[in-house]
């Protein structure tokens, strides 16, 4: 029997209620023609009207974008693995953690573990903001210990931290994985962590495992691609009114 409902409160956009007949809003067939779909998902459910009403904007939308899943969760993975990649071989590292280390590891699973709650009562919003914490509990920790210095005169305690590093993002990407479900099976792939579950987030990866070829798994959206955006969007809806607009080609794209 289900034990508990979730709701929300408004959604605006750009401070408006959504009219279709006034073209305030963006639809779905739109949305996946303008940004790919698990940008979508991180956005919304970024700005989800949990306990408040909330609008959506596009300047905040980028911003999103571009601040928080690139520069804090895409830099901070993309850190981690082209270190790996670059400094040990593409081979997961060894090493015994300090006091340091440990105290940071427990600060990212803390933060994990909250975000699990926050899924169990569907506060989708508060459970991604506890995940985005963990990049940047993950960025201060590699700032802090520098392993670009350690490994010119310790390489195994070098080790060690980047093993710490990519156990953080292993838990993120398990966090991220019912938002962005793609994207962190391509860097569970791309990490050689396997198909994961809930509770591997606790476990910490395995060494001597080979690292694939590092790509970003994000991007920025520069202004002028925005402007791009704004245009084809406009294209899309005098197309529509016009009644030439190719649906299929959105909803059945390998057909």
């Amino acid at each position: 029997m289900p034990y508990t409902t979730a709701s929300t409160e408004y959604l605006l956009f750009e401070g408006k209620k959504f009219s279709k007949s006034q073209r305030i809003g963006i639809w779905i067939d739109e949305a996946l023609a303008l940004m790919p779909v698990d940008y979508w998902r991180f956005i919304l459910i970024y700005q989800r009207p949990e306990g408040r009403d909330t609008s959506f904007a596009w300047h905040q939308a980028l911003e999103v974008i571009n601040s928080i899943l690139n520069d804090v969760i895409g830099n901070f993975i993309h850190r981690v693995l082209t270190f790996i990649s670059t400094r040990f071989n593409g081979e997961v590292p060894n090493g015994s953690l300090r006091d340091i280390d440990i105290k940071y590891r427990d600060e990212a699973l803390n933060h994990f573990k909250s975000s699990e709650e926050h899924y169990e009562r569907i506060e989708l919003r508060d459970a991604l903001m506890e995940i985005v914490e963990i990049a940047r509990v993950g960025n201060r920790y590699l700032n802090e210990r520098q392993p670009w210095e350690l490994i010119k005169s310790n390489r195994d305690e070098a080790g060690a931290v980047m093993l710490n590093a990519l156990h953080m993002v292993k838990a993120l990407s398990i966090g991220l994985w019912p938002v962005m479900p793609k994207p962190m099976e391509d860097l569970w792939a791309m990490a050689g962590f396997g198909k994961l579950t809930w509770k591997d987030a606790y476990e910490p990866p395995k060494p001597g495992t080979r690292i694939g070829e590092v790509k970003p798994l994000f991007r920025k959206i520069s202004y002028d691609e925005f402007k791009a955006m704004m245009r084809k969007l406009n294209e899309i809806r005098d197309a529509k009114d016009k009644g030439r607009y190719p649906w299929e080609q959105v909803f059945l794209p390998n057909q």
